[in-house]
């Protein structure tokens, strides 16, 4: 009943699909470890992942669960006593980087071009970008309201991922003067800010098939989708010197976990990075030319860091940085969320900078 339209239709495949074929001459108390274990080797058996089973064996869970509640008689079922397939190896989730996102924005026509400035800086998800009403981009306070989301199938206006989703972000400069460009477009006739010739919400799967990826294509880009920007802004901010708060703070995560697996993803692809380009053509060792303006330094606190540089912290004086003008914490009352963070979260600072925006 509260779950999410998406969750709702997942739980529905699921059942359709594997438990009640396989599961639905049992009676309730018949369910037991032992048969479940079956119906995992079941699924393990069809060549489904790891994630996949695990997704399948929750919704039974929850099922079983409900039933209990209700009085009814159960087996004895255990998630933690069964064996599970063995994970696979995991592909590395594609990311936009800054020169990508640069040539999309660059040589998509409107309203994808802002669309997709909007969803890499500021690392939403495509289902809030296309959800955003004209009185959620707030010019006076520099911030854009995240408070509701488009489904994917339906194309419904219904609530974010979690509370933590719902959120004030900071807005640059030069994001701002394309949505002021954008909003000078805009007929007013509907309040969300981007709405296709029927004034009806953009179908994030069309918008991807039929404008993205043939995009992606004529410029020799790698195909990926929109929430390939979001990993994109995530790597963005993390290889820049952000910290994980900051990043979490701005991707709006409800769990660090996943804001620390896209940090080993950044770490992985920067190694890579590095490791081939650590040599010249003549074979000699080239020392790495550290990026000025993200001095790490340890603060008297041993479990404090300070990051000197854009994104705020310290700001002392470094003969070859230019800093951005310190923020005061009064400028921080519209910020609630961002000013109970660590160092290095100053709202407009720690946003990802994209050249070519306007």
């Amino acid at each position: 009943m509260n779950l999410k339209g998406s969750s709702t239709r997942a739980a529905e495949s699921h059942l359709r699909a594997h438990v009640i074929s396989k599961l639905g001459d049992y009676h309730l108390p018949e369910i037991t470890t032992k048969i479940v274990q079956g119906f995992v080797a079941y699924l393990a058996g069809g060549g489904r992942s790891r994630k996949t089973a695990e997704n399948i064996l929750l919704t039974l869970s929850s099922l079983l669960k409900t039933a209990r509640s209700w009085g009814y008689a159960c087996g004895d079922f255990r998630f933690a006593d069964l064996t599970l397939p063995r994970e696979g190896v995991k592909a590395e989730p594609r990311s936009f980087m800054d020169d990508e996102v640069r040539r999309i924005i660059a040589g998509a026509s409107e309203p994808l071009s802002t669309i997709v400035a909007v969803t890499a800086v500021l690392g939403l998800r495509i289902g809030e970008t296309l959800a955003l009403r004209t009185f959620d981009v707030d010019f006076a306070k520099h911030v854009i309201r995240v408070r509701q989301s488009v489904d994917a199938a339906t194309r419904t206006i219904c609530g974010v991922k979690s509370n933590a989703s719902s959120a004030d972000l900071p807005m640059s400069k030069e994001l701002e003067a394309r949505l002021q460009t954008h909003l000078h477009r805009h007929d007013h006739k509907n309040e969300l800010l981007f709405v296709n010739g029927r004034g009806r919400p953009f179908s994030a799967n069309k918008l991807r098939e039929k404008q993205l990826h043939p995009l992606l294509d004529a410029l020799g880009i790698p195909r990926g989708g929109f929430h390939s920007m979001r990993h994109g802004a995530a790597s963005s901010l993390l290889a820049d010197g952000a910290t994980p708060a900051v990043v979490q703070a701005q991707l709006r995560h409800s769990d660090a976990r996943i804001t620390l697996g896209i940090l080993r993803a950044c770490c992985r692809r920067c190694t890579a990075q590095r490791g081939s380009e650590s040599f010249d053509k003549t074979g000699q060792l080239r020392p790495i030319v550290r990026k000025p303006g993200f001095v790490r330094r340890p603060a008297c606190n041993s479990l404090k860091t300070i990051w000197i540089g854009r994104g705020g912290g310290d700001r002392t004086q470094h003969p070859n940085v230019s800093f951005p003008r310190p923020i005061s914490k009064s400028s921080h009352s519209h910020y609630p969320h961002r000013w109970n963070q660590p160092s290095g979260s100053a709202p407009r600072d720690s946003v990802r900078r994209i050249s070519g925006l306007t």
